[in-house]
């Protein structure tokens, strides 16, 4: 069904309470090659979705954010990636897995969200202002310590954030329950941790420089 669906040359799309025509015949090469590029970052073929809607079903965070987990893929699959990448779904996915567990394709959604995250701060337009931020923070503490330090991310990210009283109260409870602590715990295996991420992050930064040079090609 999806396969017959993507061969029409006309969809429509609904924003808010307007309906507009889409030529998927006209789709933009630089979406398309940048819709090729994150899919298979993430390891997932838009065809496979069908749109049956049981992800956007069991989907936690659907109504804190503007369109559904379904929606996402299905703004791919008519060739609206750059709508895609600027929406916030992708940076409010906790990736639970429930949608994963509840598809009937296998189709991995929350690898496809953090696939988004990555492009939208490559580009420089997160839905979520806070969200690259919060990224980089989270990555240089595990990278650092080998494992995530509560207390040091909260303070990072408040101070660098401007949220500097952000959940402040819940510190005493987490202090008596001994949730939160000066130095903090740090693995035995801490240094190939930061290795590994660091490894990543080199991979990250090398997809985004070339990323750039086809741009420019384009461009030229």
């Amino acid at each position: 069904m999806s396969s017959l669906f993507l061969q029409c040359r006309y969809r429509v799309w609904r924003t808010g309470d307007a309906m507009r025509p889409i030529n998927l015949s006209e789709e933009p090469a630089t979406q398309a090659q940048a819709a090729k590029r994150v899919c298979a970052e993430a390891g997932v073929n838009p065809a496979d979705c069908y749109q049956c809607g049981k992800c956007a079903a069991g989907c936690p965070v659907s109504e804190s954010a503007d369109i559904s987990c379904r929606q996402v893929i299905r703004l791919i699959q008519l060739g609206e990636f750059d709508a895609a990448v600027t929406s916030r779904m992708p940076w409010l996915c906790v990736a639970c897995g429930t949608c994963l567990a509840r598809c009937p394709q296998s189709v991995d959604l929350p690898a496809l969200n953090a696939a988004l995250c990555r492009e939208a701060a490559r580009r420089g337009c997160a839905a979520v202002k806070e969200g690259p931020l919060f990224t980089d923070i989270f990555l240089d503490n595990v990278q650092k310590r080998g494992v995530m330090d509560e207390t040091m991310l909260a303070a990072r990210f408040n101070l660098s954030s401007g949220h500097l009283f952000q959940d402040a109260g819940g510190a005493p409870t987490m202090m008596a329950r001994g949730l939160l602590s000066g130095d903090g715990y740090r693995p035995s295996d801490a240094a190939e941790v930061g290795a590994m991420i660091e490894r990543l992050r080199a991979q990250a930064r090398a997809a985004g420089a070339s990323d750039d040079e086809t741009k420019e090609a384009q461009r030229l």
